[in-house]
């Protein structure tokens, strides 16, 4: 979750309709899309149309992902712990799987006809949740660490379904492109597709934005960051008159 900042550079900025605080918040969900499409690690997955990818994480950057993938055909189950993440990723298209499902391995082979996932994002973070994000991976199958682990790895076991399966695994680091994209892509070029994708209806950004505070209540907004209701995604600061 992100607290992102939102000024007027006109000077009637006064003067503007009500209207405002919608496009300032639709420009704002453009600008954070451009800036973590890289990151979220749909193209570092290789994900075709007919196959199934489970994303781990429905935060900002994994309803991005999911959205995604849904518009290129793909099966998607989408996995995380708050209700409310889970029932925006289903309206996006996405089969919701609570992290809270007693063995997600079993849950998503139960999904996929016995096949297991063909491809995996993991956007968390946690070892944990890299751990179930390879045991749900079919044989073959390849799983996108775009998360920034951090400390020792005792949650991840690497002898089992990783070894068993001949698991595939992908470290897709935030604001990088997988380099055999890196000839043809650039940062301006996802901004510019990002960008299409939203006025094309294509890439609906406004539901990750859920909080518009006005600057000066920006202590507020980072204790609300700190202990966030249930449908926080991200925190706008309106800047407005500042």
């Amino acid at each position: 979750m992100r607290v992102l900042r939102v000024r007027c550079s006109s000077a009637e900025c006064g003067q503007h309709s009500s209207s405002y605080a919608e496009l300032a918040r639709a420009a704002t969900s453009f600008r954070a899309a451009s800036a973590r499409i890289g990151e979220s690690g749909f193209s570092a997955s290789g994900a075709c149309v007919g196959e199934t990818a489970v994303v781990f994480g429905q935060g900002v950057i994994g309803l991005l992902a999911t959205q995604l993938l849904v518009g290129q055909g793909v099966e998607v189950v989408a996995v995380d712990m708050v209700p409310y993440r889970l029932e925006l990723a289903g309206k996006f298209g996405a089969s919701p799987l609570s992290a809270a499902t007693g063995d997600l391995g079993v849950a998503v082979r139960d999904l996929t006809g016995g096949r297991g996932a063909d491809r995996v994002i993991e956007l968390t973070g946690a070892y944990p949740a890299l751990h179930q994000a390879i045991r749900v991976a079919g044989v073959d199958g390849t799983v996108v660490a775009a998360g920034f682990y951090q400390g020792p790895a005792t949650a991840l076991v690497l002898g089992e379904e990783f070894h068993h399966n001949r698991v595939t695994l992908i470290s897709s680091q935030i604001g990088s492109l997988p380099p055999a994209l890196r000839g043809r892509w650039s940062r301006e070029r996802l901004h510019e597709t990002v960008i299409r994708l939203c006025a094309g209806g294509r890439l609906d950004t406004l539901p990750l934005v859920t909080h518009v505070m006005p600057a000066r209540r920006a202590a507020e907004a980072y204790e609300l960051i700190d202990k966030p209701p249930a449908d926080l995604l991200q925190v706008i600061l309106d800047f407005r008159g500042v």
